[in-house]
């Protein structure tokens, strides 16, 4: 929504560049050449033009580029259009180019763009958005009371976003509280949606397209939000929508119809929203909810391998906090411990102070620090086969996600100070970038990375040490809850 803005905020301004906006996750799979999408868009529209042109209005700087959703793209083919990006950055040098995504590691080494964050709404804004909405204004005064005596202060996170704000609006009127955990506020966000009275509409009905229960509807709804979000697929054809619903409802084994689902999905609670002939999620934090969702309440023979995906490709979603906030003994009986007992067997099997590189392989491929003396691990890489990650960095994902302040030790590396290592290169530079691939023992020994690896595996060792603690006591406690001899 914001680059749809800023295109039209550019073509009615007159700023005396020719704006030109790009869907990202319109790329064809098979040709990545973002140069060659907006020629072939562009002739499509005006007959005879030519990729020459685009070019030379390129180079000439004629032309402002807004690339929208580059998270939006497929994980696997994100690092090629990443590079894409940063070569037409290089070859048509002067032209403006905005890019549009969530948050994501790979534009740390984007030296050429400067990275800008969207400004959360202030305690302001937050007032100035709830009194426009066309909304019952006993219900408004008393929300904005609230949020100056107190909400705004503990879910700042959930109010600085325009659409979640007016979603816990509707939340307090019906449930009158604001929950503190995140699963719980999007509970009662489709309860509101699928259930409850629209105050926005004085005498409105809603009408629905299916008979299901709203626990049936859920189920359905869980395994709708997994397929896509696995297939990555944040925006539909009607039709594609439909085979999803098929194949979600026949999972389910019920007898609904397909395209009664989505008209329900879309017109009865708005849960996905229509844009011209494309179906899109209100919220993809919806998307990642009922994903959640479904990892908890199944089990299925590739969950482990699903979840490290997750974990590893997508650090910018919310699917593991939220599975670990929903059921973390789930997370831990499904993922977390079965990892943990062969990365601990492992460890048995690894000289820690004399290889080190082996352990580090486990976790990175290899890191860059760069001028101000700060590191970023590699972890993935692109193959033929896809992206490749170290084998168990999704697991270190995960516990950095899940278990934030267990050890007191940052597993991003940020506790250390890293200019040893730019130092001990000689032909080091100050304002250069190092980047090291597969480092090997003598690259680790004696650095701070050899102390940032020894902690880490300390503190794995602790945090599996307290699993183990936990999963004993577990067991103890329900072989005397149903009176059984151990």
């Amino acid at each position: 929504m914001f680059m749809k803005h800023l295109f039209i905020r550019f073509c009615s301004d007159n700023i005396g560049l020719i704006p030109i906006f790009v869907e990202l996750r319109s790329l064809e799979s098979d040709n990545l050449d973002i140069i060659e999408h907006i020629s072939r868009q562009i002739s499509n529209s005006i007959e005879g033009f030519t990729k020459f042109q685009l070019e030379y209005g390129l180079k000439n700087k004629k032309f402002i580029l807004l690339l929208d959703g580059l998270d939006e793209v497929d994980s696997n083919q994100r690092d090629d259009v990443s590079k894409n990006i940063v070569d037409m950055f290089e070859k048509y040098d002067g032209t403006p180019i905005i890019v549009s995504s969530r948050p994501d590691g790979r534009f740390a080494g984007w030296n050429q763009f400067y990275v800008g964050h969207i400004e959360p709404l202030s305690i302001q804004k937050v007032k100035e958005l709830i009194s426009r909405i066309d909304y019952d204004e006993t219900i408004k005064i008393d929300f904005i009371e609230e949020v100056e005596s107190r909400i705004f202060e503990t879910h700042q996170s959930f109010l600085s976003n325009p659409l979640l704000c007016t979603m816990m609006l509707m939340t307090f009127t019906e449930f009158a509280e604001i929950p503190n955990k995140m699963h719980v506020f999007y509970s009662h966000a489709f309860d509101v949606l699928f259930s409850r009275h629209d105050r926005m509409k004085a005498s409105f009905k809603r009408k629905f397209y299916t008979e299901l229960a709203v626990d049936d509807f859920k189920k359905i709804l869980s395994v709708f939000c997994a397929l896509t979000y696995m297939k990555q697929q944040f925006v539909f054809t009607e039709n594609s929508a439909a085979d999803f619903a098929k194949k979600s409802i026949d999972h389910c084994s019920n007898q609904e119809k397909p395209a009664n689902f989505i008209m329900d999905l879309s017109e009865s609670i708005s849960f996905l929203l229509l844009e011209g002939d494309e179906l899109s999620f209100i919220h993809r934090s919806f998307q990642e909810y009922f994903t959640a969702i479904f990892l908890a309440e199944r089990t299925f023979k590739d969950i482990e391998s699903t979840i490290n995906k997750i974990s590893s490709s997508r650090s910018e979603d919310q699917v593991i906090e939220l599975l670990y906030e929903i059921n973390s003994e789930a997370l831990e009986i499904k993922y977390i411990r079965p990892k943990m007992k062969i990365l601990m067997q492992k460890f048995d099997e690894i000289d820690l102070e004399n290889n080190p590189a082996e352990i580090f392989s486990l976790f990175y491929l290899g890191y860059m620090v760069d001028h101000e003396s700060s590191i970023q691990f590699l972890v993935g890489k692109s193959s033929q086969s896809g992206m490749f990650y170290a084998e168990y960095y999704g697991l270190l994902a995960l516990i950095e996600r899940c278990y934030p302040s267990a050890g007191g030790y940052n597993l991003d590396g940020s506790d250390f100070d890293w200019s040893e290592i730019i130092e001990r290169q000689e032909d080091a530079e100050d304002d250069m970038i190092l980047k090291i691939d597969n480092p090997t023992n003598i690259d680790i020994i004696g650095t701070p990375l050899f102390n940032h690896i020894s902690l880490l595996f300390h503190r794995l060792q602790a945090i599996n040490n307290n699993l183990e603690l936990r999963q004993n006591s577990q067991e103890e406690l329900l072989l005397h809850m149903f009176d059984r001899d151990p």
